[in-house]
């Protein structure tokens, strides 16, 4: 399938949120999106369990041929992801320009190529938010 999804993920970003961030997005993957984009702009913390998620989403999505893209990187993300090193292994947007660029269409990526949120947020148009 070519579709393509956005999940907003607000909050906090951690081990009691994961669990949930994980079963929506592997329920969305199960759907096959040329594009899934992972809207990070309202979240304001992050662990370790939160970064493991996103890497292995990010897993998952190359094995099935998903293009896995961060948008609106919060600092407390952007600040994770560079301290560990793993600001290299996620294509990132900040802009929502881009954002719906990326939404527009892009190519999916190979399989050899190769990662939760409080929230109570309204669903993006075409995506889904994650509810308590």
């Amino acid at each position: 399938m070519d579709g393509r999804a956005l999940v907003t993920v607000a909050g906090e970003l951690d081990i009691t949120t994961r669990p949930e961030l994980c079963a929506r997005v592997e329920h969305l993957l199960g759907t096959r999106p040329g594009t899934l984009v992972l809207d990070l702009g309202a979240v304001t913390f992050i662990d370790a369990r939160g970064l493991s998620a996103l890497v292995v989403l990010r897993r998952h999505a190359i094995e099935m041929g998903t293009r896995l893209l961060l948008s609106r990187v919060s600092p407390p993300v952007r600040s994770i992801l560079g301290m560990t090193g793993l600001s290299r292994s996620f294509p990132v947007s900040a802009e929502a320009a881009t954002l719906q660029s990326a939404l527009a269409g892009h190519p999916r990526p190979q399989p050899a190529d190769a990662g939760f949120a409080r929230s109570g947020l309204p669903p993006a148009a075409g995506g889904h938010s994650l509810d308590p």
